[in-house]
């Protein structure tokens, strides 16, 4: 789990944004990508064989949260 969370927040850092790495942004991630998992096996699948795929969807998750509240 800390593992997954420093990859995260190193992507957040490669892409250019590492002030949006957060406790509450990385837990939001985490929810929401454990949902998208319920709700899609292939996705689920696609984690289990993409190495770092999940840590780059909830980096993924972040960012577009940023933008989301900056078109706000």
């Amino acid at each position: 789990m800390e593992n997954s969370k420093a990859e995260v927040k190193q992507l957040l850092k490669e892409a250019g944004h590492p002030e949006l790495f957060t406790e509450e942004n990385y837990r939001i991630a985490t929810a929401l990508t454990k949902a998208a998992e319920k709700f899609d096996p292939m996705l689920k699948q696609h984690f289990r064989n993409a190495e770092g795929f999940r840590e780059m969807y909830k980096r993924d998750l972040i960012l577009r949260n940023k933008l989301k509240t900056n078109e706000n």
